[in-house]
This record gives C-alpha cells, sequence and structure tokens, in this order.
C-alpha cells in the first residue's frame, strides 16, 4: 500500500494528493482491467467523512470533505468503473484505521503509541491495523485479501457487494499493541 496518506497535508498540496492517490489508481485500474489482473484497493474512511453518519453501509453516500478524501473517492471510484464496466475483478477495501511505525507522529494513533501513557486504558481504541515488520505486513495484506474473499460476491456473478455475516478476521494482522505494551484481541480486547 502506497500512496498520499495525510488529510492535512492534503490542503497544503491538493493536487499531489490527486494525481498520487486517484490518477495513478484510475492508470492501475485500467492496465489490470486490460491484462485480466486481480486489483485490491486501499480505500479510506475519509470518503464517508460528510456523510453525516458514525456508520456506513454500501448505501452511505461518498462525502469527502477534504482534498485526501476527495483524491481517495476518485480512486474508489474508478475501481469501481474497473468493475462494473471494465469486467475487472476488482475491489475497495475501505481501511478506518492502519497504523505503522514508521506512519509519522503527527498522527494519532501514532501519538498515543508512541506515549501510552497519554492513554491509560487501550479499551478506547477498539480495533486497528499495526504492521511493525515485513512479516506482519504479509499478514495484514493476507487477511485483507481474506476478507476480501469473504465478503465480495466474485466479479463474474455480480458487480455489487454484498455485506459480510460475519467478517474473517485474521487475528495476527489485527491487534491492539503499541511497541511498549501487548494487548491482542478482535472485538473486545482484553489485556
Amino acid at each position: 500500500m502506497a500512496g498520499f496518506s495525510s488529510v492535512g497535508d492534503s490542503w497544503a498540496s491538493p493536487e499531489l494528493a490527486f494525481d498520487t492517490n486517484a490518477r495513478l489508481t484510475a492508470h492501475m485500474v485500467f492496465a489490470a482491467a486490460a491484462r485480466k489482473i486481480r486489483l485490491v484497493h486501499a480505500s479510506s474512511a475519509e470518503i464517508f467523512a460528510g456523510s453525516g453518519t458514525m456508520t456506513q453501509t454500501e448505501r452511505t453516500p461518498i462525502s469527502p470533505t477534504s482534498p485526501y478524501g476527495l483524491s481517495k473517492a476518485a480512486a474508489h471510484l474508478a475501481v469501481q468503473h474497473g468493475r462494473r464496466s471494465l469486467g475487472g475483478e476488482m475491489f475497495n477495501v475501505i481501511f478506518y484505521v492502519g497504523e505503522s511505525e514508521r506512519r509519522s507522529k503527527r498522527f494519532v494513533f501514532r501519538k498515543i503509541t508512541d506515549h501510552p501513557h497519554a492513554c491509560p486504558s487501550v479499551e478506547c481504541v477498539s480495533r486497528f491495523g499495526w504492521v511493525t515488520r515485513p512479516s506482519s505486513a504479509t499478514s495484514f495484506t493476507r487477511a485483507t485479501w481474506q476478507r476480501r474473499r469473504s465478503c465480495w460476491l466474485p466479479a463474474a456473478t455480480s458487480s455489487q457487494t454484498t455485506t459480510c455475516a460475519r467478517p474473517v478476521w485474521v487475528t495476527q494482522s489485527w491487534t491492539l499493541r503499541s511497541p511498549r505494551a501487548t494487548c491482542l484481541g478482535s472485538t473486545t480486547p482484553r489485556c
């Protein structure tokens, strides 16, 4: 996963955010469709920032409120177009929070994981992906692909998404932990 990832920085560089996230994704969509290559796109909850609702479904309107959100919304729609109109096996996986030690410490969760005393109870965080090593990144990617398989109908069957009755989570790659403390969990953390 690569791209322009800062909502705040997108206000200073909106064209760079759009070129990096939307334009490059559109090129990948057309290239993947032409070569019959599967594509899984890392979308973002920022596409729903102006929707006025705290929970989203497949019917929640896309309503970005920042240049970053706009760039991710355009990329998300490009992938939908690739699936619906070009017949590609392409999917959007919408991430709400995903973290890595490589992410700037200006991001909220990096501040929390870097200063665990600032958040005495990890129960304030429900679920997020934390990638610390290449092997973890591989597990995270596998979990994302497994999630795609369990949540989406094959492109040949339908161009619409279907709701997961029970998402598949790979415990290794979805953890509640910081570099200083370990707290593994899924929907109900136990520390």
